[in-house]
């Protein structure tokens, strides 16, 4: 994770909700309600949000912030509690939004100060007043806790009508499907962990380091071209400038079977950073855990070819400001982007303190057309096929999937919620010891789960990826048997066709 996005995160985030569509001071006759949206389905929740009379909405998890010039009962749920009256105007002017780590919830305060309390403060204000959303100056104001600024600053301008974060909206578990479950099996924990560990222990000449520039992150780059070409992958190095010199992004694709001119791209940044990042920057969690991810994934896809093409990229340059990522999206085409169907990003998937449970926060935006599709396809897999807990939110910052979403490329960031309470955070002591296999291994479940309900997998040995394994494909393998070579009938990756191929097929069709 970038070192923006750790500045702002360790202070907090206020929001001062800003409108580049219409005035946020409009509207200031009316009233502000909040409204329980739990009991509705999305097309009640669409009509209530878009209710004769509403001016503007926020939406965080399943409440909503609504204002407009409409009575309560218009804004009651069937099921549900009656709305709670917070303001007698519609000014949206009077409100900010704090987001509260670990678990990156946004809730909503009334302004009165442009820097409040510190994050234990307003916990405890909250748990007292469930029901109300409170002033500002109801929360003691304190300036520093510890060695940390809790105070909040004003950051970039927000519209309106949007979904800020919270629990997924309206997620509900994906049906179980067999084929699924068996992609989800193939997900190993103790391999995403060796291959944290090798890049966390990188040894360069007297240091152990991945920052953009050091002879460590291009033992990495080399490395990981290499992993990519041992599993048939066509990989390429994009070369880009960063403030420490030329950097390499790593690019490997795997065409697809069925729906090649579809793009899905699976990213996670590979540098690293710390308080001594020339020489001394291990970055297991961050984000040696995300790449390995990515690797993870490969591995996988190999044996279970995708529908569609996957593109797997691990960025350099993202510490110092999502140099690698911007640079892959700014030489994309037109014609290039509008094969992009969804972006999902991996950074920091693998710490887990013993006081929450397996957790990840997905973020994105939702203005970007795709985007809410790709967090709920994610969040009802994970629901049928992990024991994560999941979180979403809408407010997307400081990773790698910002320059996809700037450009209007649905992107989504999956990243443990722990993140800013992790002390090892851009330090040395970011080891492998300090990272949770199991955490990692439940993010990566989920994302393989959304990869097949998104980009599609073929079944292992269904050479024509019709859905079932028969003397067709079983022909098709014996018919290269020592006389010719595709990597799409290798299915033991050896780099020749055998009677291995032959007998792995014929064992998928006996099954």
């Amino acid at each position: 994770m970038s070192t923006r996005k750790c500045q702002s995160l360790v202070l907090l985030l206020l929001i001062i909700f800003l409108s580049t569509a219409g005035s946020l001071h409009a509207a200031a006759f009316g009233h502000t309600f909040v409204v329980d949206l739990s009991s509705l389905n999305p097309t009640q929740r669409a009509d209530l949000l878009h209710a004769p009379g509403v001016a503007w909405w926020v939406q965080l998890g399943t409440q909503a912030l609504v204002a407009g010039d409409m009575p309560a009962a218009a804004l009651t749920p069937p099921a549900g509690p009656a709305p709670i009256l917070v303001a007698d105007d519609a000014d949206a002017s009077s409100f900010v939004a704090v987001r509260l780590p670990p678990d990156g919830l946004p809730v909503l305060l009334r302004s009165g100060h442009t820097a409040i309390a510190q994050r234990a403060s307003v916990d405890a204000w909250l748990a007292q007043h469930p029901d109300v959303v409170p002033h500002v100056q109801e929360i003691d104001e304190v300036a520093h806790h510890g060695h940390q600024d809790f105070h909040l600053h004003p950051l970039s301008p927000l519209l309106l009508n949007q979904i800020l974060g919270g629990p997924p909206p309206f997620s509900e578990a994906a049906a179980p499907d067999h084929s699924r479950s068996d992609l989800v099996a193939a997900v190993s924990a103790p391999r995403t962990f060796a291959d944290i560990t090798w890049l966390a222990t990188i040894q360069a000449p007297a240091t152990t380091t991945r920052r953009t520039g050091t002879i460590g992150q291009q033992l990495a780059r080399d490395w990981l071209k290499a992993q990519f070409e041992s599993l048939g992958y066509a990989t390429t190095l994009q070369a880009f400038s960063s403030p420490y010199g030329t950097a390499h992004n790593v690019v490997a694709e795997i065409s697809g079977r069925i729906r090649p001119n579809d793009v899905y791209i699976i990213g996670g940044h590979y540098d690293s950073t710390s308080q001594s990042a020339a020489t001394n920057a291990p970055g297991a969690e961050d984000n040696a855990s995300g790449t390995a991810g990515v690797l993870e994934m490969a591995r996988i896809l190999a044996r279970y070819p995708p529908q569609a093409t996957v593109r797997f990229i691990p960025f350099a340059g993202e510490e110092q400001g999502l140099y690698g990522s911007e640079a892959y999206v700014n030489s994309l085409s037109a014609s290039e982007r509008s094969r992009i169907k969804g972006v999902f990003i991996m950074d920091m998937i693998g710490y887990k303190s013993a006081a929450y449970p397996l957790n990840v926060l997905l973020e994105s935006r939702s203005s970007v057309p795709g985007a809410v599709g790709l967090v709920t396809t994610l969040s009802q897999n994970a629901q049928t096929y992990t024991t994560l807990n999941v979180t979403t939110s809408y407010y997307a910052w400081g990773s790698d999937h910002v320059p996809f979403l700037d450009v209007n490329l649905p992107a989504v960031l999956l990243i443990e919620q722990e993140y800013d309470s992790y002390s090892c955070y851009h330090r040395t002591c970011d080891t492998p010891d300090k990272v949770t296999p199991a955490q990692a291994a439940e993010v990566l479940k989920m994302l393989i789960a959304a990869l097949d309900a998104t980009a599609g997998t073929c079944l292992l040995g269904d050479i024509n990826c019709d859905g079932q394994v028969t003397t067709t494909d079983i022909t098709m393998i014996t018919e290269l048997w020592d006389t010719g070579y595709d990597r799409r009938v290798d299915l033991d990756h050896n780099g020749h066709i055998d009677i291995v191929d032959v007998m792995l097929a014929a064992w998928q069709w006996q099954a």
